[in-house]
């Protein structure tokens, strides 16, 4: 008897317990925010296959939250940056952006400058034809006006833009590599206005 009672709980809690999970599963905001982008993508974005096209917006949303007031050479660098982590990783450009403590809090905004995130489209496609790095492999950077990170003094510094440090971080005086990554390239506005 006790096992014909387990037996019909199962049965009666398992769908309940399913359907619970399904009501709870949160939509990707990244997804709702690439989703919004359509009218606003530039022509080279909209032709892209739909794979290429998610990549390309979110290394475009990387490069407009973290650089869209930096001259172009600063915004190149910080596109750099997110493709130098996606070679040291073998992620995805929206797997990278959306790491842990790295970009995932300014990629689920939708751009509000429409001039500016025009050209920050532009400059993703352009990073994707031509690939030639302006940081020399830096895989981190941060706002020299917004932060003073205790990794910078570990690093080597690769180039400056605008108010961006650009930096590489191999490995310490006689030690192993460093673990990727170490830790947020720069906080977000609200992080940076919590330290003060």
């Amino acid at each position: 008897m006790r096992i014909w009672l387990s037996l019909l709980c199962v049965l009666l809690v398992a769908p309940i317990a399913q359907a619970k999970q399904r009501t709870h599963a949160k939509p990707n905001p990244t997804d709702q925010v690439l989703t919004k982008l359509g009218p606003t993508e530039i022509p080279a974005v909209q032709k892209a296959q739909p794979a290429d096209r998610r990549q390309l917006l979110c290394l475009a949303l990387g490069i407009y939250h973290e650089a869209r007031s930096e001259p172009t050479d600063g915004q190149r660098a910080v596109g750099h940056v997110i493709l130098n982590r996606v070679k040291a990783k073998g992620d995805t450009i929206c797997q990278t952006i959306l790491a842990h403590r790295q970009f995932a809090p300014t990629i689920q905004r939708i751009p509000s400058e429409l001039q500016s995130w025009k050209s920050v489209q532009q400059e993703a496609v352009a990073l994707q034809a031509d690939p030639k790095d302006n940081t020399d492999g830096a895989t981190m950077f941060y706002n020299q006006k917004l932060a003073h990170p205790n990794w910078a003094r570990k690093g080597v510094e690769t180039a400056r833009y605008g108010d961006h440090v650009f930096m590489r971080l191999d490995k310490l005086p006689n030690t192993e590599p460093l673990p990727f990554p170490v830790e947020p390239a720069e906080p977000t506005i609200d992080e940076a206005h919590h330290q003060e």
